[in-house]
């Protein structure tokens, strides 16, 4: 069982596409960067695993939501709910695809102290001691500390999550 992070998916978010153009500019339209996306994270994630998304799930309605719920692989899913997903989380249905939703989270993976968040958090707990902040919202956008990393898709060209040894190898090699 492995752990993966990712933010800021934006499925259904035409415009996107233009705001991102180095991550999402391979995309032509909305249905190829949702199966761009769905297949990427099916590429590394599987059923036994765990996902922490870490907000800005969908642009879309709840059926919509949902057909692309259904089709990521993994049945552990955690949302840290992000600034777009607030009509989603109030929907019974939506929220039923994800053990948790939270504003905010902190886990402890193989004596790791992770801290998560949809925003980039200038100061976390732990912090002076070595934990990690991850979080989503801006886009690959924002590089302010060695220990703080954005798991957004838009950080990685090929649009993928980030297993939890990755930020572990990046956040070690930038130090």
């Amino acid at each position: 069982m492995s752990i993966f992070y990712v933010a800021d998916t934006h499925f259904f978010h035409a415009n996107v596409i233009k705001y991102c153009p180095v991550s999402r500019g391979q995309c032509n339209n909305v249905e190829e960067m949702n199966e761009k996306i769905i297949s990427a994270i099916n590429s590394k994630v599987s059923e036994n695993d765990t996902l922490y998304h870490l907000g800005d799930f969908a642009f879309a309605n709840i059926q919509k939501s949902i057909s692309i719920l259904e089709r990521i692989n993994c049945k552990t899913k955690i949302l840290v709910a992000g600034n777009h997903d607030h009509k989603l989380i109030k929907n019974s249905e939506f929220t039923k695809y994800f053990q948790q939703i939270l504003p905010y989270h902190e886990i402890r993976v193989d004596n790791q102290f992770i801290i998560m968040s949809h925003y980039p958090i200038l100061s976390w707990n732990g912090m002076e001691r070595g934990s990690i902040h991850l979080h989503g919202h801006t886009h690959n956008t924002l590089k302010y500390h060695d220990k703080a990393l954005d798991v957004g898709i838009d950080g990685r060209t090929d649009l993928s999550p980030w297993e939890h040894s990755e930020v572990i190898n990046f956040v070690n090699s930038t130090l």
